[in-house]
């Protein structure tokens, strides 16, 4: 096939649009901005020392100072919307992200945990400088795609659990004993990003991703073949819900695009 001088293989753009058609995900993201305070919200420390407030439309926890001792309380953050229980999956429930800024000293834990029936699915995140936002985001699609570990049950009742998702918690250990407050925005269930578009000329080729978490790190890889090996080719911080992405010529025969969370 040949378009503006340039000759493209039909192999090489079939195999990029089948890496980028967009998949199904909610209708509108399930968001928990805390706008209307902490009514639709609980939050609790295990040992309670401190508390919640939910000014601003951001939920935040006061750690009180415990000095001498270092009192490994743990902040607990749960949404009580309706839109973050049930079958998430039916729902097209495919991320689960949220903000988090965390003050000095930075927490010696931060991980959300998803409960249904007997079972309790957990995963931790790398929490950066204090006092910076940083937006977290996990796949829902399976335990492996999202990294999650079974703190309660096996890998084999995953999927059960986002079919009767009972709690979503956010929990948040303290580190050291001097007065701390970290704070948690913009929960959201979403579905996973989908691409409208792969126009090629002799320039390249321009990419466009929709349904993009705004504020977040991205990074688009590269493989020559589905199995890899994949390569990291562009870092996005994504300014709106739909990202263009412009690559320069490429003699493969064939090449693959994939789009992932940064942490």
């Amino acid at each position: 096939m040949e378009e503006d001088g340039v000759i493209i293989t039909a192999r090489r753009i079939i195999c990029s649009l089948t890496i980028i058609l967009p998949g199904l995900g909610v209708a509108q993201p399930y968001v928990e901005d805390f706008s209307a305070g902490g009514g639709s919200a609980e939050g609790s420390l295990t040992l309670g020392a401190g508390t919640w407030s939910y000014t601003g439309g951001i939920a935040r926890v006061h750690m009180a100072a415990t000095a001498p001792f270092a009192i490994p309380d743990t902040a607990m953050l749960r949404p009580t919307l309706p839109s973050f229980t049930g079958n998430v999956t039916a729902a097209g429930g495919k991320v689960l992200s949220f903000r988090f800024r965390a003050g000095s000293p930075k927490p010696s834990h931060l991980y959300v945990e998803i409960a249904g029936g007997t079972s309790i699915f957990q995963r931790s995140f790398t929490v950066s400088d204090s006092g910076e936002w940083q937006t977290m985001m996990v796949s829902l699609e399976s335990m492996a795609a999202g990294g999650w570990q079974a703190k309660r049950g096996t890998g084999n009742d995953f999927a059960a659990t986002l079919e009767d998702v009972t709690s979503i918690a956010f929990k948040v250990r303290r580190a050291g004993a001097t007065a701390v407050e970290h704070a948690i925005d913009d929960i959201t269930i979403d579905g996973l990003p989908g691409a409208g578009s792969a126009m090629v000329s002799h320039d390249g080729m321009l990419l466009s991703w929709d349904k993009l978490q705004i504020g977040a790190e991205y990074v688009v890889q590269k493989s020559e073949a589905m199995s890899g090996p994949w390569v990291d080719a562009m870092f996005l911080t994504v300014t709106g819900l739909h990202q263009q992405v412009p690559f320069a010529p490429d003699d493969s025969d064939q090449t693959f695009y994939r789009l992932r969370s940064r942490e």
